[in-house]
């Protein structure tokens, strides 16, 4: 499994505003263990330029960090798990899971 760079700061930002900032950051870890982290790269800033400029253009506005993730998983041909489809099904060509 890979996560995103960006998600993983999304993720301690959970644990940061948890009640319980002990438990929350050893939740994350036991997570972590087995899991890939993917960072941006210059092609993953390409695709985001241009999913941000086409949706821009279309009046339909993605948050960026949204678009960083729905870039990465592009870039990387990997399909995205999330709870929040609403938030990626407007980026071109992205494989979408959820609940």
């Amino acid at each position: 499994m890979g996560l995103s760079i960006i998600s993983l700061a999304e993720l301690y930002d959970g644990v940061f505003s948890s009640r319980d900032l002990q438990e929350g950051q050893s939740v994350l870890e036991r997570f972590l263990h087995g899991v890939t982290l993917v960072s941006l790269d210059p092609e993953i800033c390409r695709l985001f330029g241009r999913e941000r400029s086409r949706l821009r253009a279309a009046g339909s506005i993605v948050a960026d960090f949204d678009l960083l993730i729905g870039a990465t998983a592009l870039r990387h041909d990997l399909t995205l798990f999330t709870n929040n489809r609403r938030h990626f099904e407007r980026i071109e060509g992205l494989r979408i899971e959820s609940r």
